[in-house]
């Protein structure tokens, strides 16, 4: 960990903190206001997740990916948005926590050997003083009690940070 995300944790740990969704304080996001994110549901293609399609999008159909599928719990909009881009971009990391828990609910039938998150480019991280993808994933996989592999993808490039990754 970074100096800065050191003392990023003892600043949360040291004052209330205030729910990104309610503005109570006590939590950085309470566990009922999580209940009230607007979940990712169906019909959404099976293997990339995209809203709108059943069965699979045309677009994995005709050059598959190296995974099987994705899944979110939630769709990017409102709190869940706010939430996500405040732990990347303000540095609110005690946001990663239920977030991660949130995302840990997968279907039973699923093979999950590994948690891998996609890496920020180094540049970026040193920016940023933490990669919260590395975050979410750890909490993931121990949730789903399958190794977290922060190696298994590489960032070859930097790129423009995503506000709009799921519609």
């Amino acid at each position: 960990m970074t100096m800065r995300l050191l003392l990023r944790e003892a600043a949360e740990s040291l004052f209330l903190q205030r729910c990104v969704a309610c503005g109570r304080f006590g939590a950085a996001l309470h566990s009922e206001c999580l209940r009230t994110l607007t979940h990712a549901e169906a019909p959404r293609c099976l293997r990339c997740w995209r809203p709108g399609i059943t069965g699979t999008c045309a677009a994995c159909t005709a050059a598959p990916s190296a995974f099987q599928a994705l899944r979110a719990p939630f769709r990017f909009d409102g709190v869940a948005r706010r939430a996500l881009l405040e732990a990347k971009f303000a540095g609110i990391s005690a946001l990663l926590e239920p977030l991660a828990e949130a995302a840990a609910v997968v279907p039973s039938n699923w093979p999950i050997d590994a948690v891998a998150p996609v890496p920020l480019h180094p540049r970026c991280e040193r920016q940023r003083g933490y990669n919260q993808a590395a975050l979410l994933a750890a909490v993931v996989a121990e949730r789903l009690g399958v190794p977290c592999e922060p190696r298994l993808l590489r960032r070859v490039r930097v790129t423009p940070p995503r506000l709009d990754w799921m519609p």
